[in-house]
C-alpha cells in the first residue's frame, strides 16, 4: 500500500490513513499488544501487594516506585531521546521491560513473595518507562510524512488509551482464572510482537529529527518554555470556568474549612433571593381565596 494513499485530493485525512504506512502499522500492532500486556502488570502488581499486605500505605509505595522515575527522570530522558537513536532505544528498552515481567512471574509463583522484591522491580518497570514514553512519542512523528503526524499521533494516543481499558480487564480474568504469575508471563511474552515489529521496521524509510547540539541548560531551558505558556488566556479560563457547571458551584461555594468573606457571601444571598422571585417556594405565593 502506498504511503501517499491516506490523502485525498482535497487535503483531508482519512481515520486510518497513517496505518497506510508500512513502519508506523508495525509499530501500531506492535505496541498495541504490549501495552494491553503493560497495564495487566500495573494492575496485577498492584493487587498482588494488596493480597500480601493488606495495606493501602504499601500499595502506595508500590505506586510511587512505579511513576516517580517517569516525574523525575521524564526530562532528562526526552533529552536522551533526543538525541539517541529512537528505534533502538526502544527495542532496548522493550527487552528490559520484558526481563522485568518475566522477574515478577518469578515472584509471583512464589508462596509469598517478597514485598521489598516486588518494589525493586516496580522501580526498575517505572526507569524503563521514563524512558519509553517520549522516545516511543518522538519516534511517531519520524514514521510519517508531515501532513499525516497529526493523524499517527491520534491513533496512537487513541491505542494508548484503549489498551488502558483492555488490559485492566483482561488482568482481572487471567488472575481469577490462572493466578498472578501467569499474568505476568502474558506480559513478557507480549513484549515479543513490539520487539519484532521495531526490528521489521525499515530505516531507509523513517524520517529522523534534527539532533540538537549539545549545550548546558538545555533541561532548565525547557522548563522556562513551558513556564512562559503555563498560564492561559484570563478570558479563556473565567469562560471555562463559566460554561462548566459543577465548577460554577466550586467556584460560587466557600473552601471547605475556610470562612466565608461577607462580600461573597452577602453576594450570594442576593442570587438566593432573586431565585425566589424567579422560583417561589411552595406556598410562599397563593392564589385568591375562595372561602366557603
Amino acid at each position: 500500500m502506498d504511503d501517499s494513499e491516506g490523502s485525498t485530493a482535497t487535503g483531508r485525512v482519512g481515520t486510518f490513513a497513517s496505518l497506510s504506512v508500512r513502519n508506523f502499522r508495525l509499530f501500531f500492532v506492535g505496541q498495541g499488544v504490549s501495552q494491553v500486556g503493560n497495564w495487566m502488570t500495573l494492575a496485577a502488581q498492584t493487587l498482588l501487594v494488596l493480597k500480601i499486605t493488606g495495606s493501602g500505605k504499601q500499595v502506595g509505595a508500590l505506586v510511587a516506585c512505579q511513576f516517580a522515575p517517569v516525574l523525575l527522570l521524564g526530562p532528562w530522558a526526552g533529552l536522551v531521546a533526543d538525541r539517541a537513536d529512537k528505534r533502538r532505544l526502544l527495542i532496548t528498552v522493550q527487552a528490559c521491560a520484558m526481563v522485568q515481567s518475566f522477574a515478577l512471574a518469578t515472584l509471583a509463583f512464589m508462596d509469598r513473595p517478597p514485598v521489598l522484591a516486588l518494589y525493586g522491580v516496580a522501580l526498575a518497570g517505572g526507569l524503563t518507562t521514563a524512558f519509553d514514553n517520549p522516545t516511543r512519542r518522538a519516534f511517531v512523528v519520524e514514521m510519517v510524512d508531515g501532513e499525516l503526524v497529526g493523524n499517527a499521533v491520534s491513533l496512537n494516543s487513541a491505542m494508548m488509551t484503549g489498551a488502558r481499558v483492555i488490559g485492566a480487564a483482561l488482568a482481572g480474568v487471567v488472575i481469577d482464572s490462572l493466578g498472578y504469575g501467569w499474568c505476568f508471563v502474558i506480559d513478557g511474552v507480549s513484549y515479543v510482537a513490539v520487539i519484532a515489529g521495531y526490528l521489521r521496521i525499515d530505516p531507509s524509510a523513517l524520517r529522523p529529527s534534527k539532533v540538537p547540539e549539545r549545550g548546558r541548560g538545555q533541561i532548565r531551558a525547557g522548563f522556562a518554555y513551558i513556564a512562559s505558556r503555563a498560564t492561559p488566556p484570563r478570558t479563556a479560563r473565567d469562560d471555562g470556568v463559566r460554561r462548566h457547571p459543577r465548577l460554577q458551584f466550586r467556584r460560587g461555594a466557600p473552601a471547605p474549612g475556610r470562612a466565608d468573606p461577607p462580600r461573597r457571601r452577602a453576594r450570594l444571598l442576593d442570587g438566593v433571593r432573586g431565585d425566589e422571585h424567579r422560583f417561589p417556594r411552595r406556598g410562599a405565593v397563593r392564589g385568591p381565596s375562595t372561602g366557603g
